[in-house]
Order: C-alpha cells, then structure tokens, then sequence
C-alpha cells in the first residue's frame, strides 16, 4: 500500500490507472485513492485518472463514497465527492460480431506464434457469449486444439483453459531444460 503513494509520487507523466476486479481489491483501491488525495493537493502534478472495473458496485466502496470525516486529514473526502461513480453496462455483441472477434484474434494469435498444424474454426452458434471466453477459444484454436462439446458454454472454455494452463506450467516446471518461451 505505501508503493503505490510512491510509484505515484515518483511519476511525473500524466496517468491513466485501469483496475479490474475492484471489488476484491479492497485494500489496494483504499491505498489508491489515499495516494490519490495526498497527490491532488500538491500543485503541478500531472492529471491522473483511475477506472474501477467491477459487475456491480461493492459494498465496501459504496460505503467509502458516503461523506464523512478526514480523520487523517488527507484529503480524500474531498476527493471523493468529485468522483464520479458511473454503472456503465457493455453491450452485447452479436453472434456475427463474437465470430469476427474469434476470427480476428485467432489470426493475430497465429501471426504470433505460427500457423497449427491444423485449422480450427467455430460456428457462430459455437461461441460463447463473453468475449473473454472467445478470446480464449481463438487462443486454443491458434494453437491447433478445439475444445469439443459445449464451446459455447463460458464454464467449458475456462475449464479447458485451466486444464491446459496447468499442463503447461507442470511441464515447464518439472523440467529445467525447457526453455522459457513455450509456445501456446
């Protein structure tokens, strides 16, 4: 908690802070926004700028944006009445849309790591709702594997990516001859 006041402290170009999964970050989004407020009262700093990136608002944070006192006299309840806390709901993509993000990221993760020795595709219908969960369906497929079955069920795709994520770093792990840069 004391690095980030000092990473932010030592930093002299303006920043753009993007945290994901905020609500289990409690004490890393309080250390934030601390530091935060001790850097707003100092003139000439850069513009400095933090994304909270969560499903829904935690408790805890909600909690911190209510107005209250300045026990150590930081600053931060003055900081706090100028953020703007915002529910910001993506939109859906498309199934023509998910199968041009699956295209597009199998192709650049080819350009990446080489073609597989055999060509992988999905049908639209064969593609999971998330993003993420395509994004790594392009990643399998790049290199050359397919997870049979329910592929368009987001459970399958983190499974089968935790399965072959553990295989990989086993193998890496049980051996010292293996170099570092393992392809997919």
């Amino acid at each position: 908690r004391q690095n980030v006041r000092r990473i932010l402290e030592a930093d002299l170009r303006p920043t753009l802070l993007v945290l994901d999964y905020a609500a289990g970050r409690q004490g890393e989004v309080e250390a934030l926004l601390n530091a935060m407020a001790f850097r707003r009262g100092e003139s000439g700093r850069p513009p400095l700028a933090v994304v909270l990136l969560e499903r829904e608002m935690p408790a805890w944070l909600e909690e911190m944006l209510r107005p209250a006192g300045d026990p150590q006299y930081s600053g931060l309840p003055e900081l706090l009445q100028e953020l703007k806390a915002e529910t910001i709901l993506l939109p859906q993509l498309s199934p023509a849309e998910r199968l041009e993000l699956f295209e597009q990221a199998r192709q650049r993760f080819i350009e990446l790591v080489g073609a597989p020795p055999q060509e992988i595709t999905y049908t639209e219908e064969g593609l999971p709702e998330r993003p993420l969960a395509v994004s790594l369906l392009a990643l399998h497929a790049a290199a050359g594997e397919r997870l049979e079955g329910a592929s368009q069920d987001e459970g399958e795709v983190y499974g089968f990516t935790w399965r072959r994520e553990r295989a990989a770093w086993q193998r890496l792990l049980g051996s010292e001859d293996e170099a570092l840069s393992t392809p997919l």
